[in-house]
């Protein structure tokens, strides 16, 4: 079922409610409000950051080209995201990503005989690592491309990177290249179970599964957080504000040598980009669970999350099991799994990673110098500290309570400080929501 909504395509079966654009509007409102204690503050630099919100300009559905990033625009990445960074996604940012009805037709076990339901990209991804465990990012795009068009998917695997990777010589793993740091990991499935529209079968399978792998490669269970729509595998439900936190908490304190791994399955979609930093006028966005009453979450906040905080030597691995997910992290290299650059591969070209012309450097390098000075927690525990900030401190009343921007707000001016040892209580405990 294709159903249009806010101009586009929302997938995995279904569409997002229709009310996404007013959740949309208060977001919009409470993002106003920040920037205008950042105007009064005088200075450009707070204006930048804030006003843009870490919106990277970026490629928009381009083909691919063998054409190789030039060294000066290596060398500018590098110094714009000093992190190492990996993002896998189902599809292109045109595309929609589908559901398998059962796992078993990839080769994989199922979670259950009475629930065999999973998504294509993450059993594409999985189904040749069972296999092929020791294999290239560039092998292991053209055996999913593979994968999936053997089994009559037309979606087209993406791979988005911080810095120029060749294909055929780097080796595809979810740690660090040093593996000398901590590990942390954050899974996200979420089937919206018991809603009007939209539910889908196999995203909570999903998370099951990954979190099956990535402990086979050395992590850990207390490194590892899930959020899911299923009582009997987490206690923290997949919310706007709840996803907002883990990955902070996923990226805190990060340094060189550490393995950070974030894997999400469910909807995603696009609304209208009011920053004027998309191509295509549209921003890509992940649908939480409260999405309806709470807004999504859109890639702008995400690489302001996720990337931005990122030091040098720190490794970030990503998979979006998602529509529309292409180019979600806003990252400067981008490499298309289609015919043409699959088979390239195959032949044995040594390619490289296609720059991203519509990436601007400048405002990235701006986003991330501004929050590794401290320059976003200023802004917003001053608008604390006069009172002013009480959207923020509405994103403390409860996990399922608060939108993405109040949360947002909450985590700089630390008021979720203390929820390390909430995230430890009793699992015996009733869940919040």
């Amino acid at each position: 079922i294709y159903i249009i909504n806010m101009g586009s395509v929302c997938s995995k079966g279904a569409a997002v409610a229709d009310n996404q654009s007013s959740s949309a509007q208060n977001q919009a409102s409470s993002s106003k409000g920040v920037a205008a204690g950042a105007a009064a503050s005088g200075t450009k630099l707070f204006k930048m950051l804030i006003k843009k919100a870490g919106s990277i300009k970026k490629k928009a559905h381009t083909a691919f080209t063998r054409e190789p990033p030039t060294e000066e625009y290596k060398e500018r990445a590098i110094s714009t995201i000093p992190a190492r960074v990996r993002m896998f996604s189902g599809c292109k940012d045109t595309q929609t990503s589908a559901d398998v009805q059962d796992v078993t037709s990839f080769g994989l076990p199922p979670v259950s005989e009475a629930d065999k339901a999973g998504g294509a990209c993450t059993n594409g991804i999985l189904s040749t690592l069972e296999h092929t465990p020791d294999i290239t990012f560039g092998d292991l795009l053209v055996k999913m491309r593979e994968t999936l068009k053997e089994r009559n998917y037309t979606q087209i695997p993406q791979l988005s990177t911080s810095n120029s990777v060749k294909l055929r010589d780097e080796k595809f793993s979810v740690w660090a290249p040093e593996k000398t740091g901590n590990h942390r990991a954050v899974l996200v499935g979420i089937n919206y179970t018991g809603q009007a529209q939209g539910v889908l079968n196999g995203c909570v399978n999903d998370v099951k599964m990954m979190r099956d792998y990535i402990k086979s490669t050395g992590f850990t269970d207390d490194n590892i957080r899930v959020l899911a729509d299923d009582i009997d595998l987490t206690r923290t439900p997949p919310t706007g504000s709840e996803i907002v936190k883990a990955l902070a908490w996923l990226v805190k304190g990060a340094k060189k040598g550490d393995s950070l791994f974030f894997h999400y399955s469910g909807h995603g979609s696009q609304q209208k980009d009011d920053t004027g930093d998309e191509a295509d006028g549209m921003d890509e966005t992940l649908v939480p669970l409260d999405y309806a009453e709470n807004g999504c979450i859109t890639d702008d906040t995400l690489f302001q999350l996720m990337v931005a905080p990122l030091p040098t030597g720190a490794s970030l691995t990503c998979v979006f099991d998602c529509c529309h997910s292409g180019t979600i992290l806003d990252l400067p290299f981008l490499f298309s799994a289609t015919e043409e650059s699959c088979a390239a591969l195959s032949n044995g070209e040594d390619l490289e990673m296609a720059q991203n012309p519509r990436f601007d450097m400048d405002t990235a390098k701006a986003l991330v110098s501004g929050i590794a000075s401290g320059v976003f927690n200023q802004v917003i525990k001053a608008k604390l500290k006069a009172g002013s900030a009480a959207g923020a401190v509405a994103g403390k009343a409860g996990s399922a309570g608060g939108g993405i921007q109040d949360t947002l707000a909450g985590l700089a001016g630390g008021l979720f400080d203390g929820d390390e040892q909430k995230a430890k209580k009793d699992a015996t405990e009733s869940p919040e929501w």
